[in-house]
Order: structure tokens, then C-alpha cells, then sequence
């Protein structure tokens, strides 16, 4: 897992696509990708293991709750795992 900070950068960003909603809007599943060695990579599985959130079958991201955007909910629950409290080390870009 260490790898996966390491491939963030000094500069992490994480780019995110909503990938469905339920129809009550309280579950959403992500992608989430990087861009690293002038790649688009995907990272679902290591965002999932950070944060302790399952994946539906296509492997997105799901984030329950809602009245907030939930993509700054997942990279801030990320960053603050991965930068030691800092929520707001990881940037996000909504695709």
C-alpha cells in the first residue's frame, strides 16, 4: 500500500467519476483514477482498501450518505488516512 502514496506524487490528485446513484440518492460508486508515468490509472481497489468501503461488481467505489458531495467526502477520508490527519493534501478533480 505504501507503493500507492508513492505514486500519488508531490502533488496527489485524484480524479473521480461518478459511476451510478441508487434512485433514493443515499448510495453512489465511484471511480477513481491517477495519472501516473503519463498514465490513467485506476486505483478503485487501493482507494477501497484505505478507506474500508466496499466495491459493487464493477469494481466502483461505494459511498453511502448524502446533503454532501460525497466525491469530497471519499478524497478527503483518503487524504486523511494517507497524510496523516491532512484532508486536504489530496486534491480532486470531478470527471
Amino acid at each position: 500500500m505504501a507503493d500507492f502514496k508513492t505514486r500519488l506524487g508531490s502533488k496527489p490528485k485524484l480524479f473521480i467519476r461518478l459511476a451510478s446513484e441508487s434512485k433514493s440518492g443515499m448510495t453512489r460508486s465511484f471511480d477513481c483514477y491517477i495519472i501516473h508515468e503519463n498514465d490513467i490509472v485506476n486505483v478503485n481497489y487501493e482507494v477501497s482498501a484505505y478507506i474500508s468501503k466496499r466495491r459493487n461488481s464493477s469494481g466502483s467505489v461505494i459511498m453511502k450518505g448524502c446533503g454532501m458531495d460525497m466525491a469530497f467526502a471519499l478524497t478527503y477520508e483518503l487524504s486523511s488516512l494517507l497524510y496523516d490527519g491532512d484532508g486536504y493534501k489530496l486534491k480532486h478533480v470531478v470527471l
